[in-house]
């Protein structure tokens, strides 16, 4: 078991049946060390870890939207 939910485990009196919630990013590591060691406790990813996904899809598409129809002309945004 890694350090840090040894960690977790001692501060929750040495019983890993006490730990409800576990926060971690989305390392397949982490996940699959909560899942064997708390199979009790809720997973929940961090937000920060969240968005850096959702934003490298977006990005993802976005790079392939522009492959398949290029733009020769610039386009500007006004916003009223």
């Amino acid at each position: 078991m890694p350090k840090i939910m040894v960690k977790g485990r001692d501060s929750h009196g040495g019983i890993e049946e006490n730990i409800k919630q576990m926060c971690c990013d989305m390392s397949p590591a982490f996940i699959k060390g909560v899942i064997e060691n708390f199979p009790g406790a809720e997973l929940t990813f961090d937000k920060f870890h969240i968005m850096k996904v959702v934003s490298e899809a977006a990005d993802q598409v976005r790079r392939e939207e522009q492959k398949e129809h290029p733009r020769t002309d610039q386009i500007s945004l006004c916003m009223a």
